[in-house]
């Protein structure tokens, strides 16, 4: 969401990673996997790869600006250059869905733009209920004192878009109404793992995540794992959430006993930022800076970032 408002639109290697010289000893396919087996990807145009360990991270989908579209930089940056004139130009905004993405949303808008005045609307009686308490309450707090009207346990009845922004109103289910410039749906959030459904005795929860042990490994398999938004693993959907319950990938980098690991959708790794980015970014250090120590690199081929 920072890059909507801020320069990073005229920024890219501040959100965008390349993936050319990503791998030293492997390397990145653009491609689509259609099946999976217990040891081996099936590519949208028959070919097969071996794998004695697959990782699943094809992640989640949104509307709006909240996920790349297209297949390369310019589409992108329409999307997110469209949305930031949008919020520049309006005075109110309601937000409904206060999940991960809504409040991270209310606070990256109030924070670069003051002057505007939001609304957050949750379902919920308090900001991830899931999370202990004192996490919930001091993003509240943080919020509001910030001017950001936070509503609890209502829900909109006439949201007319599930993915694209929008001027008008919402009714909300105690009665009242809300008129806003933009009105930013931030609901809906699907984990894509249809390519799980390829793979036999799979346990899928109803919310299209996949039931995964401990080691975030898949029911019924020890070598075939799930990791971030397509992994039913009690945590919210975030790069924290991934990270408290991260998969020994860096083990299985070391150990010279097998053959290949095949990671369809990102690489979880704990390379610094120096590596992430390429030596002539001219922002090379803010780059450092906003990237974790361990971090995740999606490679999903719709998310790839090279003109075409």
């Amino acid at each position: 969401m920072e890059m909507v408002l801020s320069t990073f639109l005229n920024s890219p290697c501040l959100w965008l990673i390349p993936y050319d010289n990503l791998l030293s000893k492997g390397k990145v396919i653009r491609a689509k996997v259609t099946e999976i087996n217990g040891d081996s990807v099936t590519l949208m145009d028959g070919t097969q790869l071996e794998a004695d360990y697959i990782v699943v991270a094809t992640g989640s989908s949104n509307g709006g600006a909240f996920k790349p579209v297209g297949d390369n930089i310019d589409d992108f940056r329409a999307v997110v250059t469209g949305l930031n004139a949008k919020v520049k130009a309006t005075k109110t905004i309601t937000i409904v869905g206060a999940g991960t993405v809504g409040t991270e949303m209310a606070g990256e808008i109030i924070h670069a733009m003051p002057d505007k005045k939001i609304t957050l609307i949750s379902s919920e009686e308090t900001l991830f209920p899931q999370m202990p308490a004192k996490f919930g309450a001091s993003i509240q707090s943080k919020l509001e004192k910030s001017n950001v009207d936070v509503r609890f346990g209502v829900r909109v009845e006439n949201l007319a878009s599930l993915t694209d922004p929008y001027a008008g109103s919402v009714t909300l289910s105690d009665g009242s109404t809300i008129d806003a410039d933009l009105i930013i749906p931030a609901i809906g959030s699907r984990a894509m793992s249809e390519v799980l459904n390829t793979l036999p005795n799979v346990n899928m929860q109803r919310n299209g995540r996949a039931d995964v042990d401990g080691y975030l490994r898949l029911s019924s398999y020890d070598n075939v794992f799930a990791a971030g938004d397509v992994a039913d693993s009690g945590d919210a959907m975030t790069i924290v959430g991934i990270t408290s319950r991260i998969i020994e990938c860096r083990l299985l980098i070391q150990n010279r006993h097998f053959i290949s690991l095949r990671f369809l959708g990102c690489v979880i790794c704990s390379l610094t930022a120096q590596y992430m980015y390429p030596p002539r970014c001219r922002n090379h250090h803010q780059c450092t800076h906003r990237l974790m120590h361990h971090c995740i690199i999606n490679i999903d081929p719709r998310h790839h970032r090279r003109n075409t």
